[in-house]
């Protein structure tokens, strides 16, 4: 009796198991149109950290010059980042460099991740409908979750969607063939170089791919071959590769540091490899991330010893995803290595897009090769176990990735009126410039500035950045109210550098604050500009938030002899505006 009341209440929870996979997939599917629509409202247009080290690349293109030598140049010590390139040039030429092309490149190639995640899902036949809507769920989790903003934001990042997607591409093809011949190797190593010449971390896709095919059978002299061919590109790739900060530390002498101390280093690498793998729960749990990471790890090796040794034959779901979870510690391992010389957090957001791609191969891996999950019992509880896994490893960051993203935005648009308004100090620029350059004293917006407002790219083709050294002619409107804070200059230390400005601006008809603001002379020359900034942690529209706590940043040079300026704000209908304020300048 009591085993049949208890096999009736597993039932009906099993029944459950469906619905509350299909809620759980609406809940990721509503993640997933929040991180899109983050991508766009946060969006800004213009180089942006380590792309302002490209500008000069593209400024040579733009003027007829294409040296292929700098087009594979190596960069950051290890990569060779031709595609990545080629896109921001695409993006400077054809899009104004408005970062559109980067920004929807890298969520279309998310889009073709969860499609391909998709089809081995529901061609898989050794779990039940609610697992699949379940690891469905995870899917959506892990490529869209918001942790991923900075990645998507930063047009620099697009290299690592490239990457990865190639990877799994290219493993899909190598399993998925219905024979291993040469078409089917053509595409794989094709996909293999194009994530190399992404970035250095797509040479790790070789070695899995080699094994790959090992395993569909390929001949031993074929095999041979193309790893030959792998060696001679691997070697032509590293070749005159250096640490631009030591030039004399070359990959020879990386070798001699590993070697060297080699405890150490191997301590320092693993630990920094399992906090990398299980980002971004390492963040506040840093020992249980790493010893997450390490039972990954060792399952990952014990199923490819049983793929290779023992003969077993699995399904191509599992090899997929042991080849990309493989793919990525190898990746990984690199990295950790890179870090002798470049020194920086193993849970960085921008390692953010092929961390979760390992977490979600090891899950995918996990639930389908297990016996546990197999089993067609008790299906409601295991439904619960893979939903709870993404829920636990993400859902925790979701909304503090979101506001990091949002202040990110908020900075960098700050610095960007500056640099449309012709204030280019390197004070105005930290929000735009990358670490390295704000320590070295290297102003690139200083230096491109030229190049940029001429071209109209970035920030000189938004509205209103086209209204700046034209006289105001708009008609003026009243109904609005607001005032000017503050008018310091944005280095004491140097009389020149330009005037920063704050206030507040609101639209008394409508309640809301004013978005564009323009810096007025006494001739009516518009002279500078003016943005509404996004209150620290506001994730809604930027002219949503609250009218009365609202503020505005401005920007002006300090190179014409004025002692009086006038705000004036603009209307959405781009035709008229309203005096805001008018303030005496300090002597």
């Amino acid at each position: 009796m009591i085993k049949s009341n208890a096999l009736k209440t597993q039932n009906r929870l099993d029944s459950l198991a469906t619905p509350l996979a299909l809620l759980f997939l609406v809940m990721a599917l509503l993640l997933c149109s929040f991180t899109i629509y983050m991508v766009f409202a946060m969006r800004w247009s213009g180089p942006f950290r380590d792309t302002w080290e490209f500008v000069a690349f593209n400024e040579a293109l733009f003027q007829g010059v294409l040296s292929w030598q700098e087009l594979f140049a190596a960069y950051g010590g290890a990569h060779r980042i031709v595609i990545p390139k080629l896109l921001f040039y695409g993006d400077f030429r054809f899009f104004h460099a408005n970062n559109y092309l980067t920004c929807s490149l890298s969520l279309i190639l998310q889009a073709l991740s969860f499609c391909i995640y998709s089809h081995l899902l529901f061609k898989e036949k050794r779990i039940t409908l609610p697992l699949k809507l379940a690891l469905l769920t995870a899917v959506l989790f892990f490529l869209f979750s918001t942790t991923q903003l900075y990645n998507l934001l930063y047009a620099m990042d697009s290299q690592w969607f490239i990457s990865t997607s190639c990877a799994l591409l290219a493993f899909y093809f190598l399993f998925s063939a219905s024979d291993i011949g040469v078409s089917t190797i053509t595409i794989c190593f094709t996909l293999a170089l194009l994530a190399a010449f992404s970035n250095s971390t797509g040479l790790f896709i070789w070695p899995v791919l080699l094994t790959g095919c090992y395993l569909r059978g390929l001949s031993f002299t074929k095999l041979i071959t193309l790893f030959l061919l792998c060696l001679c590109f691997v070697f032509a790739y590293t070749q005159q590769l250096h640490i631009e900060d030591s030039p004399d530390a070359t990959i020879e002498s990386s070798a001699y540091l590993f070697l060297s101390n080699l405890p150490a280093t191997v301590f320092n690498m693993l630990r920094y490899l399992g906090l990398y793998l299980s980002s971004p729960l390492s963040r506040n749990m840093p020992v249980f991330g790493w010893l997450l990471s390490a039972f990954f790890i060792t399952y990952l090796l014990r199923f490819w010893m049983d793929c290779i040794f023992k003969k077993h034959r699995p399904g191509k779901t599992s090899l997929i995803a042991a080849s990309l979870a493989s793919y990525v510690v190898l990746a990984g391992l690199a990295t950790s290595w890179g870090r002798m010389y470049y020194p920086n957090s193993s849970i960085a957001e921008r390692f953010q897009t092929i961390a979760l791609q390992f977490q979600l191969a090891m899950l995918l891996l996990l639930v389908v090769e297990s016996k546990l999950f197999s089993a067609p019992r008790r299906v409601f509880l295991k439904t619960c176990c893979v939903i709870s896994f993404p829920l636990i490893m993400l859902l925790p960051y979701q909304i503090e990735s979101a506001k990091e993203a949002a202040t990110l935005s908020n900075r960098v648009y700050t610095s960007h009126t500056a640099l449309v308004s012709g204030v280019t100090h390197i004070k105005a620029a930290r929000g735009t410039l990358s670490h390295p350059l704000l320590i070295n004293k290297v102003n690139m917006v200083q230096t491109h500035y030229q190049f940029l407002k001429q071209e109209m790219l970035g920030p000189f083709n938004d509205w209103p950045a086209q209204l700046m050294d034209q006289t105001l002619s708009m008609k003026t409107s009243t109904g609005c109210k607001g005032s000017i804070f503050s008018i310091e200059r944005v280095s004491e230390a140097d009389p020149y550098s330009g005037y920063k400005l704050k206030g507040r601006a609101i639209n008394t008809q409508t309640e809301q604050p004013y978005k564009h603001l323009l810096i007025v002379d006494p001739d009516k020359n518009i002279i500078g500009l003016g943005r509404l900034d996004r209150k620290q942690g506001w994730l809604g529209l930027l002219e949503k938030q609250q009218p009365e706590k609202s503020t505005w940043t401005g920007f002006m040079p300090s190179s014409k002899p004025i002692t009086k300026i006038e705000i004036y704000a603009l209307n959405n209908d781009k035709q008229t505006s309203c005096l805001i304020a008018r303030k005496q300048l300090p002597s």
